[in-house]
């Protein structure tokens, strides 16, 4: 079988599983995302914590200088305090589901990236993208090796990443000049 060949079989074979680790990945990175935004905890967030707090602190005033007679009070001012709180504690189990969530997909892209079909490929080009764009230079031709594939996607990688720094200097570069 010449190297072509080997190349095209290696690749039909990892079809499946490429399709399954883009999948994984992309799950994995919408997760990460939501995780992200979840964090944030901006100024809107805190005045209305630090209004839950003082509604709650009131509530327990109430019933203190009033005694039973604030317990409607205290009623009210909990109800105002609760909302804000609740949400906060729903966003705090989602971001903990997210975080249970990823580490199960950890595992499956690793037990995934060490399955014996993968075994032609060096361990680190076994990622959805890079087994991809490898299927994708032998299928098309630009590659006839996995050799000439590895050289494709790492000159397109290098690429990628001499792009992305021109684009970062520029908009640091503007963020200079604006300022």
């Amino acid at each position: 079988m010449s190297e072509k060949e080997l190349l095209i079989s290696n690749v039909n074979h990892s079809l499946p599983l490429a399709q399954k680790l883009n999948q994984l990945e992309d799950e994995f990175e919408q997760l990460s995302e939501e995780i992200e935004q979840k964090k944030k905890f901006g100024c809107l967030w805190a005045m209305t914590l630090g209004f839950s707090a003082l509604m709650a602190i009131l509530g327990v005033v109430a019933i203190l200088a009033y005694g039973l007679k604030g317990f409607t009070s205290m009623l009210f001012f909990f109800a105002i305090a609760s909302p804000p709180v609740i949400l906060l504690v729903l966003r705090l189990r989602r971001i903990i589901t997210c975080k249970t969530k990823i580490q199960e997909l950890e595992r499956n892209i690793a037990n995934m990236q060490g399955d014996i079909s993968l075994a032609w490929l060096p361990a680190e080009y076994r990622t959805g993208s890079c087994l991809n764009a490898i299927i994708g230079y032998a299928q098309n031709g630009r590659a006839d090796t996995l050799k000439e594939a590895l050289n494709i996607l790492e000159n397109e990688m290098h690429q990628q990443r001499m792009e992305n720094a021109a684009a970062m200097g520029a908009y640091i570069g503007a963020q200079h000049r604006h300022n």
